[in-house]
């Protein structure tokens, strides 16, 4: 088998090298088919797999879900090509690879040895020898429109977050060219538009007289213009009224070149403004036709009108150089702005900086409140962050929640107060909806230090300077320093050693009693998860969950910690000990991916546990999305008899009429508001949540409860039940037990199992 830690330096900088040269190659391609094929040819080589391919997604009426079929293929050699083979064109994600569609839809990987795939999703992928597969969603302005995946024929191959992470950024070029490439073909279809539009009149004709001035026009042509032929007089200045204010000496210089032998012939793109008050685009052509004497100079011409040749190139350079959410240059025009920029910077010996920012919570806001509210908090920023801006200041998104900022000639300490200027507007709130966000961004700053760090260098200093910031908290501000390479590496480490530690079972349940306030009794426990690394010893939560989520592992986590619940339950059973109801904590992504209740249902079938056992704790924010797959999920789940807690209640965007809706058995008081009860405002905050639970006939469950202070507190304003460090820590299910044998008094009873 292949090892699974990171490549050494030299093998990381030669697939860094590749992958920048496959899409350099992308961005640059005249030639689609060409280039796509010779990309994926640098980059098979690159990562020494045997397949390389891209499939299409497309709509048929008879099916649901979209069809794939295989459009580019790379093979090494000796690796049986399969481009043609029919059994890979218009085959629908329904029978087989549902599991697919869903994950890749939603933006994330497939990737992992085909013998741990699912049964139904083997025998095609077997049929091509594949042993180890990495697939990559394409996307073209949030529409699913395919996938590209690396096969390795050979071995059991463990995918790298490094090959993962450079791989997405070289679907993103496909995209991007494939967005061209549909471009072109619409100008094309515009192109064929205007020659009909030409044979159907869209041309004038005219004659000028150049020496006396005189001037013939078409009365088609004023028609064009929206004018009849009398209400334009046929001399210049009547018809150079006409041209565009802004054009006026364009349209002379390009006829002064003419007749003085500088150009050619008489041709220019300019504007005109028709009656209607709008824009529209003519190309004027002419040519001497009469020059018997130097008195005698006759040009005929032509004015053409090209307003939808002129929108659809408009439209090709948009797409190709803005992004199409929020009207920001996207990484191609950055690029070429900060080449100039940066020369310019060297000539005048001033300064260049690259700020890579990043909304904090953004994923939060967008799995919980839907795309559309996010899609609008990102056009709301970018609004912001544009009034801070000078002429020769560029913003734009790179990708998701992350914008990229350009500052040629400034100083480390303008520098600052700009990000606090930023900093501080976007700290305000906004209002989407029926929604009051509050949210922060966090800035990674790289300065120029040296004429020999490119526009590349500089992205990557920012973006591992941001990444040391937001490791640090939310809403800070942090300068590229050459040591934190080290500590980039040491977490892409950090995700590898993760991903190993799920997958031998090396992370660990801990269990943390929930008490009764009225009784002193337990009642019920939270799991929680834990990890003793190899090397390091203990890890919060706090280092490795963060990890996990960017890199969608905390799906996995969450399976596993479903599991590990059900089965510690299942261990209590059969040594004939009294059984609690245990929480695990969950996300919106887990709600959201398909099948999730059903394989709730399997669990609870395949370790013979009574569904009421068993409580699905999430965060506000995850219950207030109303998505339709959260609403289903929670409606099977409630038909079964699961229990349902909100944690962290207080600190989300709650909607009340929707928690009516919920089926929710418990509410827990955030830690921050616990920890700060003496206060006479959070007290009262603190009351409210706990008449709410009553309202809502939930147990209101205290967390972070540290002090006897705070649980007399509690216990006067009638919260239930209470969790902190007060009564215990987290342990380790043995010692969890014993300290159950110890606690002075015995939790509630419960029926007998069925």
């Amino acid at each position: 088998m292949r090892e699974p830690e990171l490549p050494a330096s030299d093998d990381r900088e030669r697939i860094l090298c590749e992958a920048t040269r496959a899409i350099s190659m992308l961005h640059a391609a005249s030639d689609v088919g060409a280039t796509v094929d010779g990309a994926l040819g640098v980059l098979g080589r690159a990562l020494d797999v045997d397949r390389v391919y891209i499939f299409e997604n497309t709509t048929h009426e008879s099916s649901p879900l979209p069809l794939m079929s295989q459009r580019y293929e790379w093979t090494s050699h000796g690796t049986e090509p399969q481009l043609d083979s029919p059994e890979l064109q218009e085959l629908s994600y329904g029978d087989f690879f549902l599991r697919w569609h869903d994950e890749l839809s939603a933006g994330r990987e497939i990737a992992g040895l085909i013998r741990d795939f699912p049964r139904e999703e083997r025998p095609l992928l077997e049929s091509q020898s594949i042993r180890s597969i990495l697939v990559l969603p394409i996307h073209l302005d949030n529409y699913f429109w395919g996938f590209i995946g690396f096969d390795d024929c050979r071995s059991d191959r463990n995918w790298r977050p490094l090959e993962s992470r450079l791989l997405q950024a070289t679907a993103v070029a496909i995209g991007s060219l494939l967005r061209r490439e549909a471009a072109e073909k619409q100008l094309q279809r515009h192109q064929e538009n205007y020659q009909r539009a030409t044979r159907a009149g869209s041309v004038g004709t005219w004659t000028w007289q150049v020496d006396t001035g005189a001037i013939a026009l078409d009365p088609h042509l004023k028609e064009m213009l929206g004018y009849c032929d009398h209400e334009i007089e046929n001399n210049l200045d009547d018809w150079g009224a006409r041209v565009h204010p802004d054009d006026r000496a364009l349209v002379e210089k390009a006829a002064d070149d003419y007749l003085a032998g500088r150009s050619p012939e008489y041709r220019v793109e300019h504007r005109m403004l028709h009656r209607d008050g709008s824009i529209r685009w003519f190309e004027a052509r002419g040519a001497l036709v009469s020059d018997g004497t130097d008195h005698d100079r006759v040009i005929a011409g032509t004015d053409t009108d090209i307003t939808e040749r002129v929108k659809s190139r408009q439209h090709i350079e948009r797409l190709a150089y803005y992004d199409q959410l929020t009207g920001l240059p996207n990484l191609s025009l950055l690029a070429q702005r900060a080449t100039i920029a940066m020369a310019m910077a060297s000539r005048q010996a001033s300064g260049f900086a690259v700020l890579d920012l990043d909304l904090d919570g953004f994923r939060k806001i967008n799995d919980s409140l839907g795309h559309g509210v996010g899609n609008k908090l990102l056009q709301q920023t970018s609004a912001r962050l544009n009034r801070f801006l000078r002429d020769t200041d560029t913003l734009g998104r790179l990708s998701g929640d992350e914008f990229i900022l350009l500052l040629p000639g400034v100083t480390e300490s303008e520098v600052v107060g700009i990000a606090n200027r930023i900093r501080a507007a976007v700290s305000e709130a906004f209002e989407i909806g029926a929604y009051r966000l509050n949210v922060t961004i966090t800035i990674g700053v790289a300065l120029r230090t040296s004429e020999r760090l490119g526009f590349q260098d500089l992205m990557k200093n920012a973006g591992t300077a941001l990444h040391r910031a937001k490791s640090k908290g939310s809403g800070l501000l942090e300068f590229y320093d050459p040591s934190m390479n080290a500590s980039a590496i040491e977490m892409l480490t950090l995700d590898a050693d993760l991903r190993e530690a799920l997958k031998n079972h090396d992370l660990q349940v801990y269990l943390q009693p929930k008490i009764s306030l009225q009784t002193s009794r337990v009642t019920s426990a939270e799991a929680l998860i834990r990890w003793r690394h190899p090397r390091r010893g203990f890890l919060s939560p706090a280092e490795f969950i963060p990890i996990a989520e960017q890199s969608n592992l905390i799906i996995d986590i969450g399976e596993y910690m479903l599991d590990a619940a059900c089965e510690q339950l299942s261990q209590w059973k059969q040594e004939g000990l009294e059984l609690m109801p245990l929480a695990v904590n969950l996300g919106a992504r887990h709600f959201q991916a398909t099948g999730f209740a059903q394989r709730i249902e399997a669990r609870l079938a395949k370790y013979d546990i009574s569904p009421d056992l068993l409580v699905l704790e999430l965060t506000e924010t995850t219950l207030l999305a109303e998505d339709p797959s959260v609403s289903a999920a929670l409606a099977h789940l409630q038909s079964l008899g699961l229990g349902v807690s909100i944690d962290d209640f207080g600190t989300g965007y709650s909607s009340l009429q929707y928690l009516k809706r919920l089926p929710l058995t418990e509410l827990k008081i955030d830690r921050s508001l616990v920890s700060k009860i003496g206060d006479r405002e959070d007290r009262a905050l603190v009351a409210a949540v706990i008449a709410l639970g009553r309202s809502l006939q939930a147990h209101v469950v205290a967390e972070g409860v540290e002090t006897e202070e705070q649980r007399d507190l509690l216990t006067s304003m009638g919260c239930s039940h209470a969790q902190g460090f007060l009564y215990s820590k987290a342990l380790p299910p043995p010692d969890f037990v014993q300290w159950l044998h110890g606690h002075e008094a015995t939790r509630e009873p419960r029926a007998p199992m069925p």
